[in-house]
């Protein structure tokens, strides 16, 4: 009863979401490359990643990790993110890491790749 199921979001509905959120969970198991994950750290939200697939390599330092069948680790995760330090450290951290996905920087690397 808690949880609200929300329709398809415009990109400005999206982000004031991401920038009023206390944290973002993503809890996939199956994830290329975690574009929500980017987002949200675009916005300043922290982040709560299972350590899977290719979360771990977008969040980096910048979020903390659970292990996929711990939901006690999950929880404890969660409320680590109500701590003014740690809440401090991670928008920080995450807008370091964010620089990491910039449109051009990732135009220039595909483009170097396909060159090489």
């Amino acid at each position: 009863g808690r949880v609200k199921i929300l329709p398809m979001l415009s990109d400005a509905a999206l982000r004031a979401l991401y920038e009023r959120a206390r944290c973002v969970v993503i809890p996939s198991v199956l994830e290329g490359f975690s574009l929500p994950a980017a987002e949200a750290m675009w916005c300043g939200a922290p982040l709560v990643l299972c350590n899977r697939t290719a979360l771990p390599e977008v969040g980096g330092e910048a979020a903390l990790y659970f292990e996929p069948e711990d939901g006690e680790g999950l929880a404890a995760q969660v409320r680590e993110t109500f701590d003014p330090a740690a809440r401090a450290r991670l928008c920080e951290t995450g807008a370091l890491q964010r620089e990491k996905f910039r449109w051009r920087a990732s135009a220039r690397q595909l483009l170097q790749n396909y060159l090489s």
